[in-house]
Parts: structure tokens; C-alpha cells; sequence
């Protein structure tokens, strides 16, 4: 099975990708979505984090506010490297039996949706990446319109990641996310047409 990583900065469109990816019949695993179950309701992880943050990020329930943690974490690079050395190991770890099980339904190609993948230093572990680019004006717009994050938030976020010039230069294929919806879809389908013939 080819497993390919599949990247960009925050706000390129990398979640639109995937589905559209998911549309075409083909799986992608999420990293972010993995790393949220690592620390849904009752995981020994989200205990650690109430100890190591305390009980503000929680509402009545118990609940994880997620966008509390992030504020913690993205205005400290200490917080940050505390929050990913918890959460990586267990993310890799389920991601892997996923990957494992997929291989063993014989899926010729699936991809896993990495927002730091060149940050973490994870290339070596593909057949090939995938980055979906954009200019930062665009990709300032898109998430202040999807999660209302400021201009101030989005550079703070942005910064923790490698420039998006960076990514693209060592990306082995890019989907450029600037266009219509439609655009996109007709250069996924011409990526994935040549990821199943190579």
C-alpha cells in the first residue's frame, strides 16, 4: 500500500482536501482528529493535563475547552513541547494500528493528514507528500471566517510552522488552493490518477 503524508499550513484547506480525497473513495487518518481522541472524556492523558494546566480548561462537566488550551499553548513554546511529548506517542500509536488494518484490507493507497509533518521531521515515514498550498492572505481569511481567530492569533499560530515556500520546495507533489472548489477537485483527481498508476 502506498502511504502517502498529506500537509500545509493552517488554513491552506487541508481538511476540504481530505474529504474531497475521502469522496474519491480513498481513506485518509486524521492527526488532529486522533490527537482530540487522545483527549476525549476519561483518558488518563486528559487527566495529566488538568494536573499540568489545572481545572480552567475544563467546564462543569469535565469537558476539555479546547480553544482555552490552545491559547496556553500556541503563546508558549514550553506549553507546546509539554502538550505534543504527552500526545505524539499515543497519536502514533493508533495511527499505526489504523494504518496496519488498512494494509491488510489490501487498500492500494490511503493517505494521513499531518498538519506538522516536516516540523516533526516525519517525511521518512511516506511513499511521498502531498502539500496543499495558499498565499497567507488567503489562508488569513479562511480561518478567520471558520474559527473567528484574529489576525494576531492566525501569526502566532502560522509561526509555529515551517513558511509555506519551505513546504512546498520539498513537497514530491502540491495542490495549489486558491481557485474554485471544482479547480481543486479536477487536481486531486489528476494527483490521485497518478499515485495509483506509479
Amino acid at each position: 500500500m502506498k502511504w502517502i503524508g498529506l500537509t500545509g499550513n493552517l488554513g491552506s484547506g487541508k481538511s476540504t482536501v481530505a474529504q474531497m480525497i475521502r469522496e474519491e473513495g480513498y481513506s485518509v487518518l486524521d492527526a488532529d482528529r486522533e490527537a482530540r481522541l487522545a483527549l476525549g472524556p476519561g483518558s488518563p492523558l486528559l487527566k495529566l493535563v488538568k494536573e499540568k494546566f489545572g481545572p480552567d480548561l475544563f467546564d462543569s462537566q469535565g469537558n476539555l475547552d479546547r480553544k482555552a488550551l490552545g491559547k496556553k499553548v500556541f503563546s508558549s513554546p514550553e506549553n507546546l513541547r509539554w502538550l505534543e511529548k504527552l500526545i505524539h506517542p499515543e497519536v502514533r500509536s493508533r495511527v499505526e494500528k489504523q494504518r496496519q488494518e488498512l494494509e491488510k484490507k489490501g487498500e492500494v493507497l490511503a493517505f494521513y493528514d499531518v498538519p506538522l509533518l516536516f516540523e516533526k521531521k516525519m517525511e521518512t515515514l511516506f511513499d511521498g507528500v502531498v502539500v496543499v498550498s495558499a498565499s497567507p492572505e488567503f489562508r488569513q481569511q479562511r480561518v478567520s471566517q471558520r474559527d473567528g481567530l484574529s489576525e494576531g492569533d492566525f501569526l502566532e499560530r502560522d509561526q509555529n510552522q515551517l513558511s509555506m515556500e519551505d513546504k512546498v520546495k520539498r513537497a514530491d507533489w502540491v495542490l495549489k488552493n486558491e481557485g474554485s472548489l471544482e479547480d481543486l477537485r479536477v487536481q486531486i483527481q489528476d494527483l490521485l490518477k497518478t499515485l495509483v498508476e506509479v
